[in-house]
């Protein structure tokens, strides 16, 4: 089980922890790591915004779990792999944060949400031009505090 899969699972049944969601709880202080607890991610196909089943899984848990955040900002930030020339990988990875932002707000999610689409520019595994890499082809998800005005 990866990092972030064993940190949701420990969120998942912790009891009470719901209570404790808020906007600013996952921010870095000098005294908490930068690790956070509600990070989502999801793994897309090769060339693909489409929502499998394995992905709405874990969306739906992002969506009972960001749903009574409404005061806060749901930042989507996608990647790719370097499989395709790096303006069609930023598209594709705009398309996959969309997806993603209507998916939660169909079930439920009122909170802002703010893409970040990466492309290729941020992989998980180093690759040479043109590799495909299933672990690049990812979106994270997770609650911000909203920006000042």
């Amino acid at each position: 089980m990866s990092l972030v899969g064993g940190l949701l699972a420990a969120a998942a049944a912790a009891p009470g922890f719901a209570a404790e969601r808020n906007c600013t709880h996952n921010q870095p202080t000098p005294s908490a790591p930068a690790v956070s607890y509600d990070v989502f991610m999801v793994f897309f196909d090769w060339d693909s915004s489409a929502i499998t089943p394995q992905t709405a899984a874990i969306l739906d848990n992002a969506a009972r779990w960001y749903a009574p955040l409404s005061q806060c900002v749901v930042l989507i930030a996608t990647h790719s792999d370097r499989s395709g020339a790096a303006a069609y990988n930023l598209i594709l990875s705009e398309r996959r944060a969309e997806a993603i932002g209507a998916y939660l707000r169909r079930r439920g999610v009122s909170a802002a949400v703010r893409i970040e689409p990466y492309g290729e520019t941020r992989p998980l595994v180093e690759t040479a031009d043109g590799v495909h890499e299933p672990q690049n082809r990812r979106a994270e998800i997770i609650v911000v505090p909203p920006s000042p005005r």
